[in-house]
């Protein structure tokens, strides 16, 4: 009985097939190369339970913190678009790398903006744990104050959203 050897460069080219990637529907094409006010429209849609109103005000605190971060950051934003076979993404890049845009706080009032959203967020993750954690102890009789008190910051932070 003869056994023939493979390397594991022969092995793995060996599963690396060309694979086609679908071309994206001609629909979806003209929405990602199309109008900025259908991807804003189509951002608001998708967003419609956190802006119900499809409104968003900028104020002038709004446009300096932006302009002072990019400027910070040496970036300078650009929409991007592009279609899939199922969807279109788009959103904001770097004009001159290309990169995701870097996001730095100038100042202490959008710190903690932004350290609040941190927060809901880690509160959003984890609520299923934390009901299923108080259920639990109140069937056994147990009162936790790390539970409680969990709870209570988790509806704070929630109320100050």
């Amino acid at each position: 009985m003869t056994m023939q050897m493979t390397t594991k460069r022969e092995t793995v080219g060996q599963l690396r097939a060309p694979v086609a990637v679908p071309e994206a529907p001609e629909h979806l094409k003209a929405i990602a190369s199309g109008s900025l006010v259908t991807l804003v429209a189509l951002m608001f849609w998708k967003l419609r339970n956190q802006y119900p109103d499809f409104a968003v005000t900028f104020t002038e605190h709004d446009i300096k913190g932006m302009q002072d971060s990019m400027q910070y950051t040496e970036q300078a934003p650009k929409l991007w678009a592009k279609a899939a076979q199922t969807y279109v993404a788009f959103g904001v890049k770097d004009e001159s790398t290309g990169d995701m845009i870097r996001v730095e706080e100038n100042n202490e009032a959008d710190l903690d903006i932004k350290e609040q959203a941190r927060k809901v967020r880690r509160i959003k993750e984890s609520a299923g744990n934390l009901v299923a954690t108080a259920r639990t102890e109140l069937s056994q009789g147990i009162t936790s104050n790390d539970t409680i008190n969990t709870l209570c910051e988790g509806l704070l932070a929630l109320a100050k959203e």
